[in-house]
């Protein structure tokens, strides 16, 4: 199926559903229902023109990474994600501040901009 943009999807939208033979939904409710999907869908279109990937982190000095984001000066902006490597210390924390058990893949992602060594301002994904 190929990727369809906001304005492909409402322009041939009247092609797509006509009246049904029954008519217990006309082709113009069934319309105005796709209108209502496309504006309320996420499209290409919608996504922000920078990856929030941010590529991979060397988590064995127990920290996260204070550079290298899309925020201002580099810094990690809120959505902005990276892939842990290397296992980590006690050191580093979740979101509730209790040290993380390093165990397989981690993936850390930036709640906030800026979010520093604070693991509340991080959400963590282990596994």
């Amino acid at each position: 199926m190929a990727v369809r943009t906001r304005a492909n999807y409402k322009t041939t939208k009247d092609l797509l559903i006509t009246t049904n033979a029954q008519g217990d939904i006309s082709g113009a409710d069934m319309n105005a229902m796709l209108e209502d999907i496309a504006d309320s869908a996420l499209f290409p279109e919608d996504l922000p023109s920078v990856t929030p990937y941010r590529g991979r982190h060397d988590y064995s000095g127990g920290d996260f990474p204070e550079t290298g984001g899309n925020g201002p000066g580099g810094v990690y902006a809120a959505g902005d994600f990276f892939v842990g490597t290397n296992g980590c210390s006690g050191t580093l924390k979740d979101e509730n501040e209790d040290p993380i058990e390093c165990v397989g893949r981690i993936t850390a992602y930036a709640l906030i901009t800026d979010p520093g060594q604070l693991g509340a301002n991080w959400k963590i994904n282990q596994g």
